[in-house]
């Protein structure tokens, strides 16, 4: 082999190298240009997918939570508020009911006022003394107090009148005297019904006795 042959397989080997070497080249060139770029492509499209849905759940979880306690709180809340309205209505209730009964006590308390002050006038004494006794009672159950001392005042002015005789005839009088006497006893958280009520005693005990 001569060294024309000689070079010229050189020359060949060197070509074919320096082409496959291109090639080579353009590939990986192909490659990283052409389908790398889309193989990351899918790649970050599923990443995305998957942190996607992910953050999805992760948001559906906490806004669950929070309706969740929200609800709690309002419901708390009515509960709350439920409870007022209704302790206000039983508060409204109660003192409206206290209060149409004391006008019902003070109404009632006129009435034997006005039949104590006609009986006085026909001298029947131990009648006038029951009607005042009521209606002393009544107006004090009412919180009228400016009348029910003038009840008890009339009263105490009967109460000389009264003997052995006609309190016999009339024992309902025991009955208001001590009904009187209970409630006054309820309302003199001060002292202020003590005298009254030794001398409401004293007379009425002296009065029944008495002989005409």
């Amino acid at each position: 082999m001569d060294a024309i042959q000689i070079l010229e397989k050189v020359n060949s080997f060197y070509s074919n190298s320096f082409n496959q070497l291109i090639i080579i080249t353009i590939a990986i060139l192909g490659f990283g240009g052409v389908i790398l770029p889309i193989i990351m492509q899918f790649y970050q499209s599923r990443i995305y997918k998957a942190e996607q849905k992910s953050i999805q759940s992760f948001i559906a979880s906490e806004l669950a939570k929070g309706l969740e306690e929200l609800k709690k709180e309002y419901t708390n809340l009515f509960e709350i508020e439920k409870n007022k309205i209704q302790d206000q209505l039983k508060e409204n209730k109660s003192a409206i009911e206290e209060y149409i009964n004391k006008e019902i006590a003070n109404a009632n308390a006129g009435v034997y006022f006005v039949q104590g002050t006609t009986t006085v006038s026909t001298k029947r004494f131990s009648s006038a003394i029951r009607c005042y006794a009521d209606a002393a009672e009544l107006f004090l159950k009412g919180g009228d107090e400016r009348n029910a001392l003038l009840a008890l005042d009339n009263m105490m002015k009967c109460m000389p009148e009264l003997n052995k005789e006609n309190y016999e005839e009339d024992l309902a009088i025991n009955k208001s005297i001590s009904t009187l006497l209970e409630r006054m006893e309820s309302k003199d958280t001060t002292g202020r019904y003590t005298d009254y009520m030794i001398k409401i005693r004293t007379e009425f005990e002296k009065a029944k006795k008495k002989e005409l």
